[in-house]
């Protein structure tokens, strides 16, 4: 080899150290960087023995990614439901604090027998009432924090809606350079990491699946096959409601006209945040409403008056009323927003001139549903009548998703029993979902993120093999100085 040719070697080695070194120092400065990859240098060597690196290329591994989206979504979506389903626990059905349906019924049957072994004490007619008064609360207040978490669940629905518009616009510009700097031969690994990156958070929103094609461009397809990116994103719509009532429901999301979350079809996502919010709005919420109806429903009918001559005379209004007084509610089915404004009986509250009295009397709707037609202060048959209804069996409409059948204490603890059930499911789902989560992540990052000690080690390497081209150039250098030295 002539000299000339051992020095184009020698720099061909410094410079190619010296972007080796450049590749190791860009993965150290960013090795604690969310999503960054440990980077390489592909090096060719011509026939002259000088070397050049001719790529910069990142470890990936798709099939790990690929997992990872799929942890992102599941856990995204059993986290949201464990989250409202504890709402729903603390709130409205923790029997510690004695302000469950079930525990102020079992109020109101003791204040009951109370009263129906002193009938002519005034006190326990009132208190009577007031355990009537502090159940249909708690029904109320069990209602409103049903539909609080529904509207919520909407609301963030929305927001993710808004962040997955703005994710697929950030991935288009990613997309658009990394397909421009792959044609031009430009090293595009910062952009691919951050358009993983990108996609990993909108995993967390909506389950995705992508396929990349030839050019590195990526399109984005939802769980479910509804395109979001080919080339351009999609646009994905939702129309938010203000506060969802018992008897509203929300919104679907779309995607280009499609529905991929809430409401009905064969493309609807089912893992995602957005999923997760959905099922709490549109699923778990409404039968949650739909058991606090049957149980205000059962009320209703329990203290109804009815024709006390046996007569035509249809039930009326006892000592609970609603929003559609004068009528009762339909028999044997769910009546929407029941448990929202079941309320006492004007006429029986005290605080409202009305008179106590009445409970035990019967005449609530006129002379005609009078019970006690002698007035006696000692009559307790309608009270112990009151009593046997509370506690006979009767039918529940399925809707509720409970067993249909039992006295109105046993379905509200079926209720309550319904809803620990499903917290106690969500929360093992979303802890071990969360667990595959991390495992998934920290595999990826175990196969292609940066590590501190072996990059320290490769530019150990790289310097030394800089300082070797390094020697050799000086070497060349006095060989070409002696040679010049003997003919001068």
């Amino acid at each position: 080899m002539s000299l000339s040719a051992s020095l184009n070697v020698a720099l061909s080695g410094i410079s190619t150290s010296s972007d080796q070194l450049a590749v190791v120092s860009r993965n150290v400065a960013r090795a604690n960087e969310e999503g960054a990859t440990r980077k390489t240098a592909n090096v060719s060597t011509n026939e002259g023995g000088a070397s050049r690196v001719t790529s910069i290329v990142r470890l990936a591994n798709p099939q790990l990614l690929a997992a990872v989206l799929k942890s992102n979504s599941d856990a995204g979506t059993q986290q949201v439901i464990a989250n409202a389903l504890n709402q729903f626990d603390l709130t409205v059905n923790d029997p510690s604090l004695q302000g469950s349906p079930s525990s102020l019924i079992g109020k109101l049957n003791a204040a009951l027998q109370v009263y129906a072994a002193s009938p002519q004490d005034v006190t326990a007619a009132n208190a009577a009432v007031a355990a009537a008064k502090n159940l249909a609360q708690g029904l109320n207040t069990a209602s409103l924090s049903v539909q609080q978490q529904r509207s919520e669940a909407d609301h963030a629905i929305g927001a993710s809606v808004n962040n997955i518009n703005s994710l697929l616009a950030q991935f288009q510009t990613l997309n658009d350079e990394i397909v421009r700097g792959n044609g031009s031969g430009q090293d595009v690994t910062d952009s691919l990491d951050q358009r993983d990156l990108i996609v990993q958070k909108l995993s967390k929103e909506i389950g995705i699946r992508t396929v990349t094609e030839g050019n590195k461009s990526m399109q984005i397809y939802t769980d479910q096959g509804v395109t979001l990116f080919n080339g351009v994103p999609r646009e994905v719509t939702f129309n938010a409601t203000a506060f969802l009532g018992p008897n509203t429901m929300g919104n679907a999301v779309y995607a280009d006209g499609i529905p991929i979350v809430g409401g009905s079809g064969t493309m609807i996502s089912t893992s995602g945040q957005i999923a997760g919010y959905a099922a709490i709005r549109d699923s778990l919420g409404v039968t949650y409403q739909n058991q606090l109806d049957e149980v205000a429903r059962g009320l209703v009918e329990a203290f109804a008056e009815t024709d006390p001559s046996g007569g035509a005379l249809p039930p009326a209004l006892g000592l609970f009323s609603w929003d559609g007084a004068p009528a009762m509610p339909t028999t044997g089915a769910v009546n929407k927003g029941l448990a929202s404004s079941i309320i006492v009986n004007a006429a029986v509250d005290p605080s409202r001139g009305g008179n106590a009295s009445l409970l035990r009397d019967g005449g609530i709707n006129g002379t005609n549903y009078v019970y006690n037609t002698n007035n006696s202060s000692a009559y307790s048959d309608r009270i112990q009548k009151i009593i046997d209804n509370v506690s006979q069996s009767r039918s529940f409409d399925n809707a509720a998703g409970i067993a249909n059948t039992g006295s109105i204490s046993d379905f509200a603890g079926a209720s309550a029993g319904w809803l620990q059930a499903q917290r106690k499911s969500a929360s093992e789902s979303s802890s071990y979902n969360n667990i595959l989560q991390q495992r998934a992540t920290d595999a990826l990052s175990k196969e292609t993120g940066v590590n501190i000690d072996e990059e320290m080690t490769r530019m150990l390497q790289f310097e030394r093999a800089y300082q070797a081209s390094a020697r050799l150039m000086t070497t060349i250098d006095q060989m070409f100085q002696t040679l010049l030295d003997t003919y001068k």
